[in-house]
């Protein structure tokens, strides 16, 4: 589970800009001086092994994007608040997602039922905090599909962006060989219902689902995988 914590420390201060710029709506992201630009709507992480592509309206900013030996890490916004263009697509939900790619080989995994207990333990609810401390998270639900494992979570770690909610919802699912963590995260001035998270959270899911299409009787989900792992 180290893969999936190392986003937190390393951005914190990029995210507080993003979200600062969704907050105050179009011409003030990171490419406002591009008056007529759009945001890029994919990337690629991973070397290149994962295509990024969020729900409609979110775009990638490129500036988080991180690749390290360990894994891969960038955030996505609302499209006109990154470009700075008013025309630009922009969500129906405001929110920061972010995406983290780490190698299956470097995932300490278990079955469905030793990943919940994962979760429920000091050590699982560590991964969930941006600090790293337990005390600072709490798990609040755990769904399952045949694809993914969706957990929403409470983080009050110190330091954390004071624009973003408590509370924000995590997804994991498995691409071309890798383990891909998606969270997504409410703005305090624009809270959202926890049915409203779930289903965001889905639709993203979904949209790196379709961007990552496995080989023909090549692909695994994750519950799969993490039957084979223990």
């Amino acid at each position: 589970m180290r893969g999936l914590r190392h986003s937190g420390k390393v951005i914190l201060a990029v995210a507080i800009l993003l979200t600062s710029a969704a907050c105050e709506g179009g011409g003030q992201g990171f490419l406002a001086g591009l008056s007529h630009a759009k945001a890029p709507q994919t990337t690629r992480l991973a070397a290149g092994r994962i295509k990024v592509q969020g729900p409609a309206g979110f775009c990638i900013d490129k500036s988080t994007k991180l690749e390290t030996t360990s894994g891969s890490f960038v955030v996505l916004g609302s499209c006109a608040s990154i470009s700075g263009n008013p025309d630009d697509a922009v969500p129906r939900i405001l929110a920061m997602l972010t995406v983290t790619v780490s190698p299956l080989g470097e995932v300490q995994a278990a079955t469905p039922d030793g990943l919940k207990r994962f979760f429920r333990s000091k050590e699982g609810r560590a991964a969930l905090a941006q600090s790293g401390q337990a005390d600072d998270a709490r798990l609040l639900d755990m769904k399952t599909t045949d694809t993914a494992l969706l957990v929403q979570a409470e983080d009050t770690s110190p330091g954390r962006a004071e624009m973003l909610d408590d509370e924000y919802w995590r997804g994991m699912l498995t691409l071309n060989g890798h383990l891909v963590s998606l969270t997504v995260t409410a703005l305090k001035t624009y809270p959202f219902a926890e049915q409203t998270g779930q289903r965001l959270l889905r639709s993203f899911v979904s949209s790196m689902q379709n961007a990552n299409p496995e080989p023909k009787n090549g692909g695994q989900g994750l519950m799969d995988v993490l039957n084979r792992l223990l």
